[in-house]
């Protein structure tokens, strides 16, 4: 029988395509199942819950699945816990990507953490310079192809990210629109590709309209 992991995933492809990135790089399949809080109480109340050491599923609903898996893989604060209580009741071991701030540390088996999010020098925890990303040929093939259906290119484009704050640095409103007011006028005549993180992205591209 070939060993799947199964990927506990939020839904946002920022955080799933890391998941599945690590699980191709390990060379192993992979199932994907959605896990959500009802409420930002229940997020905030898994918080506690697992300072506790408890194992409980009621601040949580995840989809069901009956595979075998050797591990389980999780990404983003949403699927932590989740991803966390998925492990202990399979009795696998269970890896986290990006820092679990918030959480109990020790009883992941094994994270990895940024070093942008300065993450502490704990046994189980993995300092990786970038994010995970995919090398498959396949995976840019189908997104280019998603992108046209929505939308084809007429002429050269310029893309532009827009994340937010962390550790190191601050992101304004005004220093927003100073930075793509100067972006703009020096690529005059092509397409803007925008695209933002779901949340912190989205307020600061908001003050700029």
């Amino acid at each position: 029988m070939t060993k799947k992991l199964l990927i506990v995933t939020d839904g946002k492809a920022g955080h799933e395509n890391q998941s599945k990135a690590f699980c191709s790089a390990l060379g192993y399949g992979y199932d994907c199942v959605r896990a959500s809080y009802p409420t930002r109480l229940h997020k905030a109340l898994s918080y506690l819950i697992d300072r506790l050491g408890l194992v409980l599923d009621f601040p949580f609903t995840i989809e069901k699945t009956d595979g075998y898996y050797a591990a389980v893989v999780c990404t983003g604060s949403t699927a932590f816990y989740p991803g966390k209580i998925a492990a202990r009741r399979r009795g696998i071991p269970v890896a986290a990507i990006l820092f679990p701030s918030g959480y109990k540390k020790l009883n992941f088996d094994c994270i990895l953490a940024p070093v942008f999010d300065r993450p502490p020098a704990f046994p189980n925890i993995i300092p990786i310079p970038v994010n995970l990303t995919s090398t498959s040929d396949a995976f840019y093939a189908s997104a280019t192809a998603a992108f046209r259906e929505r939308h084809t290119p007429a002429r050269p484009a310029v893309g532009v990210i827009i994340g937010g704050p962390n550790a190191v640095a601050t992101l304004t409103p005004d220093a927003l629109k100073r930075d793509l007011d100067r972006l703009f006028a020096l690529t005059e005549g092509r397409e803007r590709w925008v695209t933002t993180s779901r949340v912190r992205g989205r307020r600061r591209a908001a003050a700029r309209a």
